[in-house]
């Protein structure tokens, strides 16, 4: 992901790569950090938001985004049809720690000030279902999955997903997503 970045950044833009539970920055580094789409995958999410206040000024910004999980994914689709033929666990529960109450608590547990939050929809649309199974294959989140299925697996899961997505006379097709974000002013 680094180098991906690296390539379509401006030189001036400095990457570093680290945990998010120990940021390498000293206190009050910056006036604002954001963390996009990671918050699920860490093991101690308030230790997290709490590295992110630490390094951010007195009366900067702490936020974050992340898809509301598991209907507001993407790549639901892929995924329910990935639980279906056993690839992946049964996930009957959604993922509370994905809801705007969730995320406000947290937010707020760390003692971030005047903690807002919003939900917003994005919208992606793929020319046709090639497009949209190119895109699948380059995800991060279900690539690797996709890849390791066997040919007829995959042909399934192809066929299935074929079948179930909202396909335009045109043959494009646009895949609806939810967001929830957070937002808290550090003191």
């Amino acid at each position: 992901l680094l180098a991906h970045a690296r390539q379509r950044l401006p030189q001036r833009i400095t990457l570093h790569h680290g945990d998010a539970n120990a940021l390498p920055f000293a206190a009050g580094s910056f006036d604002a950090a954001a963390m996009a789409l990671v918050i699920v995958f860490l093991a101690d999410a308030l230790q997290a938001v709490r590295e992110m206040q630490r390094v951010v000024r007195s009366g900067g910004m702490v936020a974050t985004y992340i898809w509301d999980l598991p209907q507001g994914f993407p790549y639901y689709t892929a995924f329910a049809i990935l639980r279906e033929i056993g690839v992946l666990p049964d996930r009957a529960a959604p993922d509370e720690s994905t809801a705007l109450p969730q995320l406000q608590a947290l937010w707020q547990n760390a003692g971030l000030q005047a903690v807002t939050t919003a939900a917003f929809a994005v919208h992606q649309r793929y020319p046709d279902f090639a497009a949209y199974w190119q895109a699948l294959q380059d995800s991060a989140s279900i690539g690797a999955r996709l890849a390791a299925l066997s040919d007829a697996a995959r042909h399934d899961v192809r066929n299935a997903l074929r079948s179930r997505l909202p396909t335009a006379a045109d043959g494009s097709i646009t895949i609806s997503a939810r967001a929830h974000a957070v937002r808290g002013i550090n003191r």
